[in-house]
């Protein structure tokens, strides 16, 4: 799937930041899902929306990825929305 990665002194978002999951492999096989990863020597303040998709199914029943998030800073402030789905 989809990645973002930042890395910063330190990081506020107050916006959106979303990636998307990938459509399965030709042989049936699910995708993978997206990524977002906050690196901060200092603060994360997010007051937006972290989102990310999980991959879709493949034609069997082999589920895609879940999307992952990770945020990691000395401190980590959260009063938006941090959502994973599959």
């Amino acid at each position: 799937g989809g990645a973002i990665s930042i890395s910063a002194a330190a990081i506020s978002n107050a916006g959106t930041i979303t990636t998307a999951g990938t459509k399965p492999n030709g042989s049936g096989g699910g995708g993978s899902g997206g990524t977002v990863y906050l690196y901060a020597d200092g603060t994360i303040d997010n007051s937006g929306t972290v989102s990310t998709a999980g991959g879709t199914f493949g034609s069997s029943t082999n589920s895609g990825g879940n999307g992952r998030v990770k945020l990691s800073g000395s401190s980590v402030s959260n009063t938006g929305a941090v959502i994973g789905t599959q």
